[in-house]
């Protein structure tokens, strides 16, 4: 007897089917998860950071770290972008 499980449409099983649809959804959380976190710690620390990073000296170490804070933030947000935006398939991101 038949099951919806073992049916096969194509040559891809039914199951398989529903794998591939589970990761990509799980890979479009993951990137919404990422940016959620960069804004969380963005926001947590501006008070900090405008008290002791701003108002310093432009210093190579101070340019590191600008860059190290602000890259993963632009890097997430083009990702996404280029993910959900623009007509993209979702299985080439």
């Amino acid at each position: 007897m038949s099951t919806l499980a073992s049916t096969t449409i194509g040559s891809v099983g039914f199951n398989n089917i529903i794998s591939e649809v589970s990761m990509i959804r799980v890979t479009q959380n993951t990137k919404v998860a990422s940016i959620v976190l960069a804004l969380l710690e963005l926001f947590a620390t501006l008070p900090d950071e405008a008290t002791f990073v701003w108002t310093s000296n432009w210093t190579p170490m101070k340019v590191l770290f600008l860059v190290n804070k602000y890259s993963v933030l632009l890097d997430t947000t083009l990702t996404i972008i280029s993910c959900y935006g623009f007509g993209t398939v979702f299985s080439e991101c």
